[in-house]
């Protein structure tokens, strides 16, 4: 009798072992797959020490990056998975080859080097050289996953808000005279950016095709005061209290802020974060 017993607990320890060591290989194998079709925001730090907005994108052993400097591929990528061993968190290197796709009179090019944060992988920091120099810094976060993955936790109840938007190329309004891109939000839905470089070539202008009435306004890098601070990579909004149909009718908000959010279809909020700096 007292071997059986001895038998019986000793199988249910091992059980117990078992599912206590297997589930974080499970999740983590989970999490490297949704990963590595991911999209992420954020900046990186130029050789000199400047901000550049950044997107990444991860698609397997290859992604892009979108930067306010220019576009490149990544190559190589590859993923490793450890575990901190102060707490057992899960985290992910990841490496790649990267090049742009534009040759501005030279080959730019290097390696880049990402770790995860452990707290359920939503930050992604690192470096990378250029051409075997040090280049600077990388820190992004995560926005989502690619290919409708969407139900990986983020943690923090973020909602829309852990999802990235998407901005077009410039286009010319030939009757009004005016330039425009379109901002894509993810859950449906979209607004417009809009540059009047006759009259207001400080600001691009935020226009609600719903409302059809312009909200908030940015900051260009001809703007006297945050024009620098823009081409490094810094974002500014200015909200107007009262929107209106024509610009010169809106009531601006006091304070400019450094984020700003809109709703998506889905009346979710979404952060409107990487705004390219280019202008037409």
């Amino acid at each position: 009798m007292i071997r059986s017993r001895w038998v019986h607990l000793m199988g249910v320890l091992a059980v117990y072992c078992l599912l206590s060591f297997s589930t974080p290989q499970v999740s983590a194998q989970i999490s490297k797959n949704k990963i590595k079709n991911s999209t992420w925001q954020g900046y990186y730090e130029t050789k000199g020490g400047n901000r550049m907005n950044c997107k990444v994108v991860l698609n397997g052993s290859s992604g892009t990056y979108h930067t306010s400097d220019g576009s490149g591929r990544l190559r190589n990528v590859e993923y490793n998975f450890d575990n901190d061993p102060s707490n057992g968190d899960w985290f992910v290197r990841i490496s790649a080859d990267w090049y742009l796709t534009q040759n501005w009179g030279g080959k730019y090019g290097g390696e880049v080097s990402w770790t995860t944060s452990s707290d359920n992988y939503k930050n992604l920091s690192g470096d990378y050289d250029i051409n075997g120099n040090r280049g600077g810094a990388w820190n992004c976060r995560l926005q989502s996953f690619n290919g409708g993955n969407d139900d990986f936790d983020l943690g923090g109840g973020g909602g829309g808000m852990d999802k990235c938007v998407d901005y077009s190329d410039w286009k010319y309004n030939e009757r009004k005279c005016y330039y425009y891109r379109t901002c894509q939000f993810p859950g449906g839905g979209y607004q417009y950016v809009i540059y009047y470089p006759d009259t207001d070539p400080e600001w691009v202008f935020w226009y609600n095709p719903k409302s059809e009435k312009y909200w908030c306004s940015c900051p260009t890098v001809k703007h006297p005061k945050y024009g620098k601070k823009v081409r490094n990579g810094h974002e500014y909004f200015h909200r107007c209290s009262q929107p209106a149909r024509e610009i010169e009718d809106c009531e601006w908000e006091d304070e400019i802020t450094t984020s700003c959010t809109a709703k998506n279809d889905r009346g979710e909020s979404i952060d409107l974060a990487g705004l390219p700096t280019d202008l037409p």
